[in-house]
């Protein structure tokens, strides 16, 4: 999908530059709930209300948006309590037929992730799933960056009752940490753990202040000096399980991206152009359209557009956002938005290709 947005880079930088043809994005976030039962160090999404969009409202989204993303993340919150979570993504996988789907989740709700795969991703065998665990440490120290008593156990149910699923080619099971202030130290530690449960991929992202998870204050960032030193660890991580070419293009990317987020770390910067609200996009629980979700300022609201994503895509206030983002004013190093910037630029995606023909 990355190397399609590649090869049509030319009309998305005129879409960048110019404004026009205002084209949909290849890359959509979308949040289904900001309900969450854990309460993370890094986040206070959960503080957060609104009325969340019905399967209803999602159908005429997703149909609105004409087959056009190529790679869509269902998030949250805690993606999984919303008990129809798998009516939205099946209409998701019915309207769209996107590529890929990521699914992040913190791992509690085993039952329900056990039934999704049943229920969705099994009968939807021409799109890639990747379901993404959150492991922030070792036993006790996940509890405690993640604020929820017993989530370790619960990780480690819900991966190994996946990972012994061996009749569903199109799942890819990953662990994801978020790396801040307060876990760093124990990186090197959990690596190695991770690495012996043999997920098909280990990735990372620095905590970041963002607007919607109410943290745009907070002192989250990992210590430069320890990241920056970290970063080898990170990249030789990336892929300790399943070696698949689908895997090898994830870790591909995610070197590019840890490069690019010590130096937006280092510099307070846009490092490379931003193609948030052009090439990638974020649709919040109650409709609001958004360039990312560290940006959060509404392009507008779905349920006022009549469900149209086109509408709000091309209003003025999309068009005004564009700009500030274009004229660089704001920076983050959110993988989400990181990895179609990648994608867009030529030296990082001659960088890429180059690791990728060397294995």
């Amino acid at each position: 999908m990355m190397v399609d947005l590649a090869v049509r880079s030319l009309s998305y930088r005129l879409f960048y530059y110019t404004g026009m043809p205002p084209l949909l994005p290849v890359t959509l976030a979308v949040s289904v709930t900001r309900r969450c039962n854990a309460r993370c160090r890094t986040c206070r999404v959960y503080t957060r209300k609104s009325e969340e969009l019905t399967i209803g409202e999602y159908e005429k989204i997703f149909e609105s948006l004409s087959r056009v993303p190529r790679w869509i993340t269902f998030t949250g919150g805690e993606p999984f309590m919303r008990k129809d979570l798998c009516g939205i993504i099946d209409a998701a996988a019915r309207y769209i037929r996107p590529d890929a789907i990521t699914i992040p989740t913190n791992g509690w709700y085993t039952e329900r992730v056990l039934k999704f795969v049943g229920d969705t991703v099994k009968k939807n065998p021409g799109i890639k799933f990747i379901i993404n665990i959150s492991l922030d440490g070792i036993g006790a120290a996940h509890d405690a960056n993640r604020g929820l008593e017993g989530c370790f156990e619960h990780v480690r149910e819900t991966f190994f009752e996946l990972r012994e699923l061996n009749d569903v080619p199109n799942l890819h099971l990953g662990i994801n940490t978020v790396i801040s202030r307060y876990n760093i130290d124990g990186i090197p530690d959990l690596i190695k753990y991770v690495g012996t449960m043999e997920p098909d991929t280990h990735i990372f992202e620095p905590a970041q202040q963002r607007k919607e998870l109410r943290v745009n204050t907070l002192d989250l960032e990992p210590p430069l000096d320890k990241y920056t030193k970290l970063l080898p660890l990170l990249s030789e991580a990336g892929q300790p399980g399943n070696n698949n070419r689908f895997t090898q293009a994830i870790g591909s990317f995610r070197r590019e991206y840890y490069r690019l987020s010590l130096k937006i770390m280092k510099r307070s910067e846009q490092v490379i152009p931003c193609f948030a609200g052009i090439v990638s996009a974020h649709i919040s629980p109650g409709g609001n359209v958004w360039p990312c979700c560290t940006l959060a300022s509404p392009m507008g609201n779905l349920r006022d557009n009549r469900y149209r994503f086109d509408r709000v895509w091309d209003s003025r206030e999309a068009s005004q956002i564009r700009k500030y983002i274009r004229a660089r004013r704001c920076y983050c190093a959110m993988a989400n938005a990181s990895y179609s910037n990648i994608a867009m630029n030529f030296a990082s995606m001659l960088r890429i290709a180059a690791r990728f023909a060397v294995g």
